[in-house]
């Protein structure tokens, strides 16, 4: 039987074609479970046998057409058969009324188990990307630093690995910006970029929160220097984000629960504080019109004199 399914709001997130969130999906018993009934029911209803009423209606109407083109009466056998079509169609539109509100429940059900499992799927995404920090560093560490180096250095599986982790680490950081933005609704300001992706950030940066506050900051002569964030743009550097982690002695690249993204924002919001009031007007943290980052020393290639 044919009905208009009703649209989630967050079918960006459960169409998503990024195999890390799909697993993270399915990892959580809640919205797996809530997703296989919303499947199983739209399955049971497209298996429903909708009589063919167009072709059963064409051939009732051929019918009676040639009884009355034939002068003979109409025969009773005719009339009730159309008559029983007429009451089938109503009864089809009262059964696709039903079904159809069926169907928003069960969509209903099973966006509420997203929302209400976020937390889940930020640890599992947590998971993956810790796996994939770890491969990674054990990559650089064993020699992979670039594709030909690991043939001549003969650890070309090491590469491969650590290629693999990369896309996986740029898959978690799209599922992560996906749950924020489509089901938390999250806004991902400057503050969010630079405490949503390091879990030490304030540690790997003392600067941070007079990067936050002011945007600059002053030598012993009062003249002033434009901040601008040591890591990649996590906008638009994301395998370059993922090689800063795996090169740096001390970051720790992260997935935070709701919880956990709080806390750091409160922390940061106190240590701006801690440096005093505001000096006039600021110039809004990592602002387009800043200089260029200079090129870092995360670039793999730059490994060779890290390594050995």
């Amino acid at each position: 039987m044919h009905i208009t399914y009703t649209n989630s709001e967050l079918s960006s997130v459960t169409h998503s074609s990024n195999p890390t969130l799909r697993a993270a999906l399915d990892a959580n018993p809640e919205i797996a479970s809530t997703r296989a009934r919303l499947a199983a029911f739209r399955a049971a209803v497209a298996a429903v046998e909708d009589e063919p009423s167009e072709a059963r209606r064409a051939r009732l109407t051929d019918d009676f057409r040639q009884a009355v083109d034939g002068g003979e009466p109409i025969p009773r056998r005719l009339l009730d058969d159309i008559a029983d079509t007429t009451a089938g169609d109503r009864d089809r539109m009262v059964i696709s009324e039903f079904l159809r509100n069926l169907d928003a429940e069960y969509v209903q059900a099973a966006d509420d188990a997203i929302r209400n499992g976020v937390n889940g799927l930020y640890a599992h995404l947590h998971e993956q990307l810790t796996a994939a920090l770890t491969t990674g560093r054990a990559a650089c560490q064993a020699g992979a630093v670039s594709a030909e180096v690991a043939l001549r250095s003969g650890v070309g599986d090491q590469w491969v690995a650590l290629s693999d982790a990369r896309a996986t680490y740029v898959q978690v950081l799209s599922a992560q910006v996906l749950i924020e933005t489509k089901v938390e609704q999250v806004e991902r300001d400057t503050r969010h970029l630079a405490l949503a992706h390091i879990a030490n950030a304030a540690e790997v940066w003392p600067d941070l929160p007079r990067w936050a506050r002011y945007g600059y900051a002053e030598d012993a002569h009062g003249n002033k220097k434009h901040l601008s964030l040591p890591w990649p743009d996590v906008k638009k550097d994301r395998p370059d984000l993922f090689d800063w982690l795996i090169t740096h002695p001390t970051a720790q690249g992260w997935v935070p629960t709701v919880k956990q993204r709080q806390a750091a924002r409160l922390a940061l919001g106190q240590a701006e504080d801690d440096l005093g009031p505001r000096q006039g007007p600021r110039a809004r943290a990592g602002a387009k019109r800043y200089p260029p980052r200079a090129p870092q020393a995360y670039e793999l290639g730059a490994l060779t004199g890290v390594i050995g």
